[in-house]
């Protein structure tokens, strides 16, 4: 389990402690130490394949490599399961257009996560941005820090 899976579920861990109407039910990962390790940390079941989540999940966050991103989404989408998948959707239009057809086939929601948009950082430039067509100095808004400029207007 990447980084981006574990963020995932620390999120929908946090959403459940709020009442947000959210459980996290398990984690995936096919090494099982650190399946079990971030089950432990979010107090949920660790499982070793997808399959184990038929029948027990509404929904699911798929964070995988972007390469196995179809495959996971079309075997959860064909459960009954609707998925949130970590950008970008697929590794092609050809596989991006077939997840989609899968989805409305089988009548499931297919989004993707793109979670930036709840960054504190984010939310502070779009609220403080200049108006259309008139930066005049490109912010990096995809560093591993947050620009002075930006951590100033968070903390306004």
């Amino acid at each position: 389990m990447g980084s981006f899976g574990r963020n995932h579920a620390r999120v929908y861990h946090e959403l459940q402690k709020q009442g947000a109407g959210v459980e996290l039910v398990a984690v995936v990962d096919s090494d099982a130490s650190q399946a079990q390790a971030v089950a432990s940390q979010f107090g949920c079941s660790a499982l070793a394949t997808v399959e184990e989540l038929f029948g027990r999940v509404e929904a699911a966050s798929v964070a995988v490599p972007t390469l196995h991103h179809r495959g996971v989404a079309a075997a959860l989408m064909a459960a009954g399961i609707d998925v949130l998948i970590e950008k970008p959707l697929a590794s092609t239009l050809a596989e991006a257009d077939e997840l989609i057809s899968l989805a409305n086939a089988n009548q499931r929601v297919v989004q993707v996560g793109h979670l930036e948009r709840f960054n504190p950082a984010v939310r502070a430039w779009l609220v403080h941005r200049p108006p259309a067509g008139r930066l005049t100095r490109p912010i990096n808004l995809f560093r591993d820090g947050l620009d002075r400029e930006l951590q100033a207007l968070i903390r306004a």
